[in-house]
């Protein structure tokens, strides 16, 4: 049955495919560094398996004035477990809220292949960071799953979902690690437009 990811407290509402389960996840440098978050995951025979972690929090005024597109765009790739090979990534700000994505390919800890996502979606109140990964390859049930939970995302008392912004892919090709990081692009079958 689908569920609706809506903590107390959270600007933003975001649909799964099904009830999802609490999990402690540990930063991979910092190992002491640990957080309780929302996990969904699907495994796709012995071809793939999709992981979604979703974690709402409330911002403090200070920390909201202190917002920006480069704050938001380290904080990306500080999340990534995987070693990115290659990502893009890309911000924006519409009226009070502030919105963040990167997408790449890379390995994981034991060295599978994988296709990493992760968005934050900043308002005065609460900060909502989405990560996704298709670990083993490609998959057209991972990818379709994961798109459809990025574009599920609403924030609450948004008129229409047209109200979202579009940060659909501007290139065709992924940057490498060293260059400029304000260019977005894919060449994944997984779209960046998270609404």
């Amino acid at each position: 049955a689908e569920y609706i990811y809506t903590p107390e407290g959270c600007d933003f509402t975001v649909r799964l495919p099904s009830v999802p389960s609490t999990i402690r996840r540990c930063h991979p440098v910092l190992p002491d560094k640990c957080w309780l978050t929302t996990a969904f995951t699907h495994v796709y025979g012995l071809e793939a398996t999709l992981n979604v972690y979703l974690k709402c929090d409330p911002v403090a005024q200070e920390e909201y004035e202190g917002v920006t597109e480069d704050a938001i765009r380290t904080a990306l790739i500080a999340l990534s477990a995987t070693n990115l090979e290659s990502y893009q990534s890309n911000t924006e700000q519409h009226d009070d809220m502030y919105i963040g994505m990167l997408l790449g390919v890379g390995r994981t800890p034991s060295n599978n292949e994988a296709l990493y996502t992760s968005q934050m979606w900043i308002t005065p109140h609460s900060k909502l960071t989405i990560e996704g990964e298709i670990i083993g390859g490609e998959h057209p049930d991972a990818d379709e799953t994961l798109i459809e939970v990025l574009h599920s995302v609403q924030r609450k008392g948004a008129a229409l979902k047209t109200d979202m912004p579009d940060l659909s892919p501007k290139a065709d090709t992924p940057s490498n690690m060293g260059e400029d990081m304000g260019a977005e692009s894919t060449g994944s079958s997984v779209p960046a437009k998270p609404a």
